[in-house]
């Protein structure tokens, strides 16, 4: 692996002493969420790297499943937590579990669900106490037309303007050399974009080192996002998720979609309120949305 503690990149696995391990009836246990440099020095894989070491470990032994174990039953289509009438996906694909995870959702790791579907390595989420049918994620459901699955944010969040100074491509770049991941950019005489409250302070004394710029931060945000395959492309989506939110008084400081989802960026404190809503308009209301 090479790149800092806390966010160290896979390069190779060599499943060598696994397998004569495993030859001999032996069981493998491997320490997760850690690997090592060239230089013989150990660094770890960032938030959920046991997910990423999971999945390394199955593509590198040609596994024909890799099965994950959590405290929960599953991928639901809200943190039950926050919603109680949260169901259960008995399947989902790995575009969408990887837009859930982008999104805000704790399912599992972005870079591990990256690599699966790099892979083509199906997935079982299943409960570690519980003997039930976990969640799969493959390739494709069978099912192609378009509806929203899920209901997910992300907490910690903070939006960034900056004005003046270097231009917008220099200082996107430096940020992106520090693993600073920016999201629903817009430019004009400033530049704006969101970015994970954990690297706020990082990501502004970045923007400061530039010459001339002027930093201003709004922070206390959270971003909700409806998911699905195919939402992203059918405007009554976003119409109904405004009218929700509008609904509860929330203000929506920025909008964006995808293919895969429809996202609004509003305070913190109404992000609870707004996931819960949103919920039951488009799963508990229609079972599932259909989008015409």
């Amino acid at each position: 692996a090479e790149g800092a503690w806390g966010d160290g990149r896979i390069l190779s696995v060599n499943p060598e002493r696994i397998e004569a391990a495993t030859a001999f009836g032996s069981v493998a246990v491997v320490s997760g969420f850690q690997a090592g440099t060239r230089d013989g020095e150990t660094i770890t894989l960032g938030r959920g790297g046991s997910d990423l070491s999971a999945i390394a470990l199955a593509a590198a032994l040609g596994a024909s499943v890799c099965r994950i174990f959590t405290d929960v039953d599953g991928i639901f289509s809200a943190d039950p937590r926050r919603v109680p009438s949260a169901v259960k996906l008995d399947r989902i694909c790995w575009d969408e579990c990887l837009e859930m995870a982008f999104c805000g959702a704790s399912v599992m790791q972005a870079r591990g669900l990256e690599m699966a579907g790099r892979m083509k390595i199906p997935l079982c989420v299943e409960s570690c106490a519980e003997k039930k049918e976990g969640t799969w994620v493959v390739e494709r459901n069978v099912d192609e037309a378009a509806f929203i699955r899920s209901v997910v944010s992300d907490d910690n969040l903070a939006v960034l303007t900056v004005g003046g100074g270097d231009s917008e491509r220099m200082l996107m770049d430096a940020l992106s050399r520090e693993g600073i991941r920016t999201t629903a950019i817009t430019a004009g005489s400033c530049l704006s974009f969101y970015i994970d409250g954990e690297r706020l302070g990082d990501a502004v004394e970045i923007c400061s080192r530039h010459d001339g710029c002027t930093v201003s931060v709004n922070e206390g945000l959270a971003r909700v996002s409806v998911i699905g395959p195919g939402v992203g492309n059918h405007p009554e989506v976003p119409v109904a998720l405004l009218r929700v939110l509008a609904g509860l008084g929330a203000k929506v400081h920025m909008f964006t979609s995808s293919a895969l989802s429809v996202t609004c960026v509003v305070d913190r404190d109404r992000s609870a309120d707004a996931v819960r809503a949103l919920h039951e308009e488009f799963i508990e209301k229609k079972g599932v949305f259909q989008c015409a």
